[in-house]
């Protein structure tokens, strides 16, 4: 039983070129080939931290003509790409692209990207509001550069956008996930979405956040955890360090 039988009915899931790349290939996380199965045609995802539009890309085959994808994403060269990607897909009509980082409030803050022999490494940015320091990012790199950056919230843009449904939120954003979830609780709490996170605690820790918090704030809400396996997802019990992403599902 996968995921989405448990929580939306079963139904066909068509296999895409990237669901079949993201068996085999090093870039790909795994879970992207899961994305067909839970999200229905005429779909709304929510992807926070785009980065250069996997998950994007998937959420567009799922969604089809009839659905609209949001793809968040602060870092200027990051979105460049997510760009080039919305264009392959011929997809700028399904696609709104929001230069901004999601947090707890709306506000100002500071992106962090570490720079690895020169070169910025997009994949580790944070945004520094709430942050005490660099967390692993500073034993891992050698140095960083800030950037300004607008941040809103996921209720915020539901009602910019009068969201009327959401199926799907994704949110990969280096520890700050409870602050996305916070800033979003009135949206989950109405739309009842699957929630995708990556959930470690090496990048929560530089937030003063816990495992248990981010965790409970969607267990106490009659959500059910579930990690990747090679048949799938499954019911998970905790959060390990064997795995880094987490599907919750209502």
């Amino acid at each position: 039983m996968t995921a989405r039988s448990t929580a939306r009915g079963d139904r066909p899931a068509p296999r895409t070129l990237l669901g079949v790349l993201a068996r085999s290939a090093w870039f790909l996380e795994d879970e992207v080939s899961a994305i067909a199965e839970l999200v229905p045609p005429g779909g709304v995802c929510v992807d926070v931290g785009a980065g250069y539009g996997l998950y994007t890309a998937a959420m567009i085959t799922a969604v089809g003509t009839g659905g609209t994808v949001h793809a968040i994403e602060p870092q200027p060269s990051s979105r460049r790409v997510l760009d080039a990607v919305v264009r392959l897909y011929r997809a700028d009509d399904r696609v709104v692209r929001h230069a901004c980082a999601i947090g707890s409030a709306p506000g100002r803050s500071e992106l962090s990207v570490p720079v690895r022999r020169g070169r910025a490494v997009s994949g580790r940015a944070f945004v520094t509001r709430h942050a005490t320091g660099a967390g692993p990012n500073a034993a891992d790199f050698a140095g960083e550069r800030r950037y300004p950056v607008e941040v809103s919230t996921l209720d915020d843009l539901a009602a910019l956008h009068g969201l009327t449904r959401l199926d799907m939120i994704k949110a990969d954003v280096e520890g700050g996930e409870l602050h996305v979830l916070t800033g979003g609780a009135r949206t989950i709490a109405r739309h009842r979405p699957i929630v995708q996170l990556e959930i470690e605690e090496r990048h929560l820790d530089k937030y003063g956040i816990s495992v248990a918090q981010v965790t409970g704030f969607l267990l106490d809400q009659g959500y059910t955890m579930h990690g990747w396996t090679r048949r799938g997802w499954r019911p998970a019990a905790r959060v390990t360090d064997e795995r880094r992403n987490y599907l919750f599902t209502p």
